[in-house]
């Protein structure tokens, strides 16, 4: 079944990037198949940080649904996953981010696994941190 979808979802990008369908019918199609909006300049410029590929399991990757609940060991696992690289696609790993960037209202959370050199621990006290500016 994830295969029949990748293949699908794979086949609706080559036909826009060939210009056999219209970005309007490709985000229709790729919406309705993944439950995704698709906005002009990602389908347009994906391949610029990503392989055809991996823009295929971000969009078909299912989003951690109880991102509310994660607890401090469950936000701890998840760190060490990708830290680890233990992620098994592009996916999982935005699926990933995305549930810590919502549960601990950190919009820039890759920054602190990419560029910030932190260990999973520091990482941790980083999105437990309370930045918010109070007025």
């Amino acid at each position: 079944m994830q295969d029949r979808i990748r293949n699908e979802v794979k086949e609706v990008i080559l036909d826009f990037e060939n210009k056999r369908i219209s970005y309007e019918e490709a985000a229709g199609r790729l919406t309705e198949m993944t439950g995704r909006s698709v906005g002009r300049d990602q389908l347009l410029g994906y391949w610029s940080a990503m392989s055809l590929d991996d823009y295929v399991s971000v969009l078909i990757e299912a989003d951690i649904e109880n991102w509310q609940e994660l607890d401090d060991e469950a936000t701890l696992t998840l760190i060490r996953e990708v830290l680890e690289g233990r992620y098994p696609s592009e996916g999982r790993l935005e699926s990933i981010l995305e549930a810590l960037k919502k549960r601990y209202s950190k919009p820039g959370v890759s920054d602190l696994f990419f560029y910030r050199n932190l260990s999973d621990h520091e990482i941790f006290r980083e999105l437990k941190k309370d930045t918010k500016l109070y007025l």
